[in-house]
């Protein structure tokens, strides 16, 4: 590494002191986290004053280099210690160099080595081949779209950029006529369906929740369920080309909002719903529900997406996908192989416990 080159390594006892003095933030700086992220962050009930959560690699105070990393709590017997690398980024300059390995290999020395990996990039698969880290669940992350996606034609057919007001035009038609045939389904599928909206949870949807999360990987108790619900983590922003700093991992948009429900039948809770809608493009954080009420659920979550006019919903939980597509109207589905990780310190402790979508959804 260059002289001029040094790693912030930063505790939540720092984090909180950065953000105060804009240490990140600011004219001509580009932040690993926005500043809103990161006072979330200070509020999970599972990160201690002396916890690691943000390396930060500089050039002459430019950032050139990340990991961003949270402590977690396994479901196991003895309630294991983990974190969560939720991202690790290099600007291209320095991605085969050794701060890039450096940066990587420090997250985890700081953590003890308990480290669990969600999912990464197919182009460093390599790199992990060669790590002490064993598979610990693979799965298909479904993007299912509801329309063209005028952005996504554009890119992948050269010729339609000079005809995007009519493949817009297209898209509307599309998107107009599958929500109406979608909406005329999901009410025939899910009866006289209620909902209460929450951003903390009650008595009654704690305890459901947590005993419908037994097999969870990670524990799930209600401080930690009520830190994930808080729309405190995302920003709507509608002057989105004005935003004063600029960030990597962004989390503000036009439109940026959370919301969590419980679905209820006959007076019944059946099922909670949970996920992030950046302006249209949805992100499903919990889908939770027994088998006999999968369809319902299913077509409660449909009804939001209808209402919402979304363009696409991205989901790891396979059954939610492949349901959608097979009992809905879609234009296609995009479907990518995401593997997740272990330490070799800890995969022993994770055996018998499920990864489930909820797991180390940080995004």
């Amino acid at each position: 590494m260059g002289k001029n080159v040094k790693v912030d390594i930063l505790t939540k006892r720092d984090l909180r002191q950065a953000v105060a003095n804009s240490t990140y933030w600011g004219p001509g700086k580009n932040a690993p986290i926005s500043k809103n992220r990161a006072c979330w962050i200070l509020e999970s009930p599972r990160l201690k004053e002396d916890d690691y959560c943000l390396l930060v690699g500089l050039e002459n105070d430019k950032m050139i280099a990340f990991v961003y990393m949270l402590p977690d709590i396994l479901n196991d017997p003895n309630r294991t210690k983990v974190y969560w690398m939720i991202e690790w980024w290099v600007v291209p300059a320095y991605q085969n160099s050794v701060l890039s390995t450096y940066i990587f290999m420090e997250g985890m020395r700081l953590a003890g080595d308990n480290i669990l990996i969600k999912f990464y990039a197919e182009h460093i698969k390599h790199f992990y081949d060669k790590q002490p880290f064993s598979e610990l669940h693979t799965r298909m992350r479904h993007a299912v779209f509801f329309g063209l996606n005028p952005d996504l034609v554009v890119r992948k057919i050269k010729f339609a950029k000079y005809a995007k007001f009519l493949v817009k035009a297209i898209d509307r038609l599309i998107s107009s006529r599958n929500r109406k045939l979608n909406k005329k389904k999901a009410i025939s599928q899910g009866g006289n369906l209620k909902f209460e909206y929450i951003n903390q949870l009650d008595r009654e949807i704690e305890e459901w929740l947590i005993s419908n999360c037994e097999d969870d990987l990670i524990l799930k108790t209600k401080d930690y369920l009520n830190w994930q619900f808080s729309t405190d983590q995302y920003l709507t922003t509608p002057l989105f080309d004005k935003v004063y700093e600029k960030v990597q991992l962004r989390d503000y948009a036009p439109v940026m909002d959370l919301h969590t429900f419980k679905v209820i039948s006959e007076g019944d809770l059946i099922g909670f719903i949970c996920f992030s809608d950046h302006g249209g493009e949805i992100y499903l954080k919990y889908f939770v529900s027994n088998e006999q009420n999968f369809d319902t659920n299913l077509s409660a979550l449909m009804l939001h997406l209808i209402k919402l006019k979304t363009s696409h919903i991205f989901t790891d939980n396979e059954l939610v996908g492949e349901a959608l597509t097979k009992n809905y109207k879609t234009t296609f589905t995009h479907k990518v192989k995401k593997v997740a990780l272990a330490h070799n310190a800890i995969i022993e402790k994770t055996k018998g416990l499920i990864l489930k979508e909820q797991d180390g959804n940080y995004y």
